[in-house]
């Protein structure tokens, strides 16, 4: 074996063991995107879903005013509850393709180390420059979506309450 098959060799091996894990975490992160936006969805489409079918059964019990003003806070909780599913599916995209640039850009400073020269030293800079400014916008996203879902989500949960408090009234 000659010594850029020798090095080749060493350059894949040590791509594979930074690169693979981090392809692992955006596999992680995409499967916690379904389950959480899942999770979050189902239990707010039931609180307000629930409260709003049973509310004909109480039309005996309340006003017609009164029951639709309360099916309002019903329906804008269902539409928060999917936006901030939307939202917790984009936070955890962004998480995912934050791990990939991570690993493209590991790529690109191992391919710099064991291949790089003044020809191609340039392109590798530029490539991991690229990465990086790809990892700051997935952080911004992600840091945005985050605050947003959380609130938008417990916004659902407090339509869900007022619309049930109005009831009481």
């Amino acid at each position: 074996m000659n010594d850029w098959e020798e090095k080749n060799k060493l350059y894949l091996a040590d791509v594979t063991a930074l690169k693979d894990p981090l392809i692992q975490h955006s596999v992680n992160y995409m499967e916690h995107a379904v389950s959480y936006a899942q999770i979050c969805v189902k239990w707010a489409f039931l609180l307000n879903g629930g409260a709003l079918v049973a509310l004909p059964a109480l039309g005996s019990f309340v006003s017609s005013t009164d029951a639709r003003s309360t099916a309002i806070y019903y329906v804008v909780g269902l539409i928060l509850i999917a936006l901030c599913s939307f939202l917790a599916y984009i936070n955890f995209m962004a998480m995912a393709q934050y791990k990939e640039n991570e690993a493209t850009r590991l790529h690109w400073q191992t391919l710099g180390v064991y291949f790089g020269n003044e020809h191609n030293q340039e392109k590798t800079s530029e490539s991991i420059q690229l990465c990086n400014k790809s990892m700051d916008k997935n952080l911004t996203v992600m840091k945005v979506t985050f605050w947003f879902a959380i609130v938008v989500g417990l916004s659902s949960y407090v339509s869900f309450l007022i619309g049930s408090l109005s009831l009481l009234n």
